[in-house]
């Protein structure tokens, strides 16, 4: 019985492996000429394998593709692993292909199906990734032109254009390589002990306390321009004593490393940086980035500064 073919609408995401559910068989099926009927017993035989390059929505040549050395080449390349190391990359593919060849029906059915999501994706971007080649061919012809000009009147400038059509082109690629790639939600990387709202307001009630320590450390420090003796005169300082009384002296001993260490950056330095990281440590919270803390000590008061209006009547 001569295997069944499958109607238009009957193309689905059931011909190809369950991760392209989203595969529109219309808007990548008519970007080929020979779109037709597929026999999906027969799939990288029946697959339209012929496309039109395009400069814009014109049509300027014609491209084939051999979707079945197309596909043994993705397993092959995912074989490599197996690889003996006096053969090249080349010598192995074709060894490859000659093994996958020669199996049987069945075994080719059981090494490619893994394989398929890779043909699918290279099927439906294979026309407008080689459309959009040819466009930046173009694009980079024109400045090669404008630059060789340039160079041979000797005029200055040829290094600069040539870098800004590089970053062009390479900014266009990477947007559309990540337009190609699945939409992926991004995951939140906060710690769960930052995650709760008394936590945020208790560390920036924390922040505020310890500024003051490091403010009248930094006093200090920027008065005797970090000469050597500074700390002698910091132990002689009435606020230091009195704003110190209730820290841990591994936490005061902090701070006022923080404070002389010339290479921390500038805001790394600022007392509310420096503040921060010791109401973290204080705390026994997850250590963060300088900026983090930061905004986890913004976010704990604006969380305070709305309880507060909360509570007021009226």
């Amino acid at each position: 019985m001569p295997a069944k073919k499958r109607s238009p609408k009957d193309r689905s995401s059931s011909a190809l492996p369950p991760d392209e559910k989203d595969f529109d068989p219309i808007k990548y099926f008519v970007q080929y000429y020979d779109y037709k009927t597929i026999d999906f017993d027969r799939l990288m035989e029946t697959l339209p394998h012929k496309f039109p390059l395009k400069l814009g929505e014109k049509s300027v040549g014609a491209a084939l593709v051999d979707w079945p050395d197309i596909f043994v080449k993705l397993v092959a390349a995912s074989a490599r692993m197996s690889k003996p190391p006096d053969i090249s990359d080349e010598e192995y593919a074709q060894y490859f292909q000659a093994l996958y060849d020669a199996a049987s029906p069945e075994v080719k059915k059981a090494i490619g199906e893994p394989f398929l999501s890779m043909l699918a994706y290279v099927f439906k971007f294979l026309p407008s990734r080689l459309s959009d080649a040819l466009r930046d061919l173009c694009f980079e012809a024109n400045y090669s032109a404008v630059a060789s000009q340039k160079s041979e009147a000797g005029e200055a400038g040829t290094k600069s254009i040539r870098e800004i059509v590089v970053k062009k082109l390479l900014r266009a690629e990477r947007q559309a390589i990540l337009a190609r790639f699945p939409k992926v939600e991004r995951q939140s990387k906060t710690k769960p002990a930052w995650k709760n709202d008394s936590t945020l307001v208790d560390f920036a009630n924390l922040v505020s306390r310890r500024k003051l320590l490091v403010q009248a450390i930094k006093k200090t420090h920027d008065d005797s321009d970090g000469d050597e003796g500074w700390t002698t005169e910091l132990l002689e300082s009435n606020n230091y004593k009195l704003l110190k009384t209730e820290v841990p002296k591994t936490i005061v001993n902090l701070a006022i490393r923080r404070v002389a260490d010339t290479n921390l950056t500038k805001r790394e330095r600022e007392p509310l940086s420096i503040a921060c990281e010791m109401a973290c440590r204080e705390l026994d919270l997850p250590l963060q980035k300088p900026q983090t803390l930061r905004a986890y000590c913004s976010k704990g008061q604006r969380l305070k500064k709305k309880a507060r209006s909360r509570s007021i009547p009226g």
